[in-house]
């Protein structure tokens, strides 16, 4: 672990580790995961298993409704207490295995950890909508034979992941060994969403099984005996069980690609390790960023003599596989620019240099606050940065309510093909509008609400097009935004070169690995879910003694708090007579913490005089 020793005996350790696997497992069966938070979506598991409890889409979004948010907190409560439940029984446990270096504790520690994953396959909901978009866009492909990454590629209203996406038809932002996959989950899961569902998760099972055995074989060659600690640090972990076996999110494929390099590295096929390791960005572009560390290490561990040939092959084969993803992917923070958006792959990547999309990060604290001192307030404050208006229609009759509740005052009734401009994104399946024709403002459930074809000439309109624009027609926001963007990235830019320039060896390259991914998430990561961590999790079970893991393994805690308190809209809380902060600042809750206790642990240790000696660069300072 990165604690001390534990002094118990082989045998006490051992009654230490099977207990916590126990009670892990009994919490895992009993479920952490009510469906009554606001995350939460069907998983449709009763169609694959039918003792599982049957819920489906709209009886989820109707209940969650009735229950309001009573019902989110009473789950937000369980879900905080089961999961510290379970990251006890994993400290306790990763105290235990140190040293325990027997070849049954690892087939224990393996065994036990699929159990954690398997058992999620039986969980009624997910905590994102993730997987039917893995679905929605595969079935693109394999079903409809479009292209995901053209923005008029059309599906079927009809199609059942559509609908579970909410009706939502754009490009992806995944890269294209994450569609090839969903492809083929889609294909063989043809129309049943229970069946996809399942085969998601199974896939995303195995591979945070795979990534756990190649973490053990790595660790095993390095420092074999920390070999089991490293997998129950990985495998064990609760944000990996609940991300990669209940939520399915492809995160776990990419991890796995990565561990895959990095054991390659270790077993001297270097060039074979550095092409898969750019393959990885095919799933998603940010594991990109570990290249040069590796190429570093690789030059610091043979000398360019022998190793600039191969170098320069890994470095042809990664451009030609990353130029690939440049061109076919979408434009994401954590995907990859596309050539065939606006602006072309300039225009990509200023997006994502310079973009406007903030959710659950500190970033999202400053650019409020300064949104407030620009005038904003009430439901305009609300409204997220990046967002622009689509204009929709009713498929349906439908009314405009004075508030998102059937039980509010009705403002209009709306016929059928009723033109609208969305005023803010959907929030607990209300969409605030306008009607383009009376200009009356007002609440209209989402599932009524599809895309138009073709905009109404309305939209040409300066008014209308200040009102589509969102936040950012005001330019002091889009300066403002500007300038937290390039700060953040230059800081993040100069991190990068100074761990890069302290990488000598495959111990420092993996520590350096971590500290960037940590960084990622802190300085340019404006758009951070939980499971992104799966990212810093992965390399830091390589090293499980250094400081950057520590760090990782609170993070790993602390954001899943944004389960509990992502509450929409934040004035819901004076309902459940909660403070409204837990709320607004999420973000410091999920981030601020592990921050504030690593500053405070060095802090400490220097002023108690036991603090590394000066002069040592970044390695032996995060050993």
């Amino acid at each position: 672990m990165v604690t001390k020793r534990c002094e118990l005996s082989p045998p006490m350790r051992w009654m230490v580790v099977g207990i916590c696997a126990v009670v892990s497992l009994v919490v895992y069966l009993v479920g952490p995961v009510s469906p009554w938070l606001q995350s939460c979506e069907p998983s449709y598991a009763s169609e694959v298993f039918p003792w599982v409890e049957s819920i489906s889409h709209r009886q989820l979004v109707c209940e969650q409704a009735i229950t309001s948010i009573g019902g989110h907190v009473d789950a937000a409560v369980r879900f905080g207490l089961m999961v510290g439940a379970l990251w006890v029984c994993y400290w306790a446990a990763l105290l235990a295995v140190r040293g325990l270096d027997h070849r049954r504790v690892a087939s224990f520690v393996a065994l036990v950890g699929v159990a954690f994953l398997v058992l999620q396959f039986f969980t009624p909901v997910t905590l994102s909508t993730d997987v039917f978009s893995y679905a929605y866009y595969g079935r693109v492909v394999g079903v409809h034979g479009a292209n995901p990454y053209d923005s008029a590629a059309f599906v079927p209203r009809e199609d059942p992941f559509l609908t579970l996406s909410y009706g939502q038809q754009g490009t992806t932002v995944y890269g294209p060994m994450a569609i090839a996959v969903s492809t083929g989950i889609a294909w063989l899961g043809g129309g049943h969403i229970g069946l996809t569902v399942f085969l998601f998760r199974a896939v995303a099972t195995a591979a945070a099984f795979g990534t756990a055995l190649f973490i053990w074989l790595i660790v095993r060659d390095t420092q074999p005996k920390q070999a089991n600690e490293a997998m129950l640090l990985f495998l064990w972990n609760p944000l990996v069980i609940l991300e990669s076996g209940l939520s399915a999110h492809n995160d776990s494929l990419m991890a796995l690609l990565i561990t895959g390099a990095v054991c390659l590295y270790v077993r001297r096929q270097r060039t074979a390790g550095f092409l898969l390791l750019a393959l990885s960005g095919l799933v998603k572009f940010v594991s990109v960023i570990l290249l040069p560390l590796y190429a570093i290490m690789w030059l610091r561990e043979e000398s360019i003599r022998t190793a600039w040939r191969r170098l320069a092959v890994g470095v042809v084969g990664s451009v030609l596989i990353v130029g690939s993803a440049l061109l076919m992917a979408g434009n994401d923070t954590n995907s990859v620019p596309s050539a065939s958006t606006k602006g072309g792959l300039f225009g990509g990547v200023m997006r994502t240099v310079l973009g406007a999309k903030y959710m659950n990060n500190i970033h999202e604290l400053i650019i409020q606050r300064w949104r407030v001192l620009c005038g904003q307030s009430g439901a305009a404050l609300g409204v997220p940065l990046s967002f622009q208006g689509s204009w929709v229609y009713t498929s349906e009759p439908a009314s405009l309510y004075r508030q998102p509740s059937e039980n509010s005052i009705i403002e209009q009734r709306l016929a059928a093909k009723t033109v609208l401009l969305t005023l803010d994104v959907p929030r607990n399946g209300w969409v605030r509008v306008i009607n383009s024709s009376t200009q009356s403002r007002g609440y209209v459930r989402r599932r009524v609400l599809w895309a138009v074809d073709t905009e109404p000439a309305i939209a040409r309109d300066p008014t209308w097009q200040r009102l589509a624009a969102g936040p950012l027609a005001d330019a002091r926001l889009r300066s403002a935004n500007v300038v937290l963007r390039l700060t953040t990235w230059l800081l993040f830019i100069g991190f990068c070169c100074f761990v890069a320039v302290r990488v000598r060896d495959f111990h420092t390259f993996c520590v350096g690995a971590v500290s960037v991914f940590l960084a990622l998430y802190w300085l340019v990561g404006t758009w951070i879910w939980p499971w992104y961590l799966l990212w810093g999790l992965t390399m830091a079970a390589l090293v499980p003694e250094s400081s950057p893991t520590r760090l990782a393994l609170l993070l790993s805690l602390t954001v899943l708090t944004l389960y509990m308190t992502m509450i929409t809209p934040a004035t819901a809380y004076r309902s459940a007579g909660l403070p409204r902060i837990l709320c607004e600042f999420r973000s410091l809750i999920a981030f601020g913490p592990p921050l504030l206790i690593a500053i405070l642990y060095v802090g400490v240790q220097r002023f108690a005089g036991r603090g590394l000696p000066a002069g040592r660069g970044l390695p032996e300072q995060l050993n």
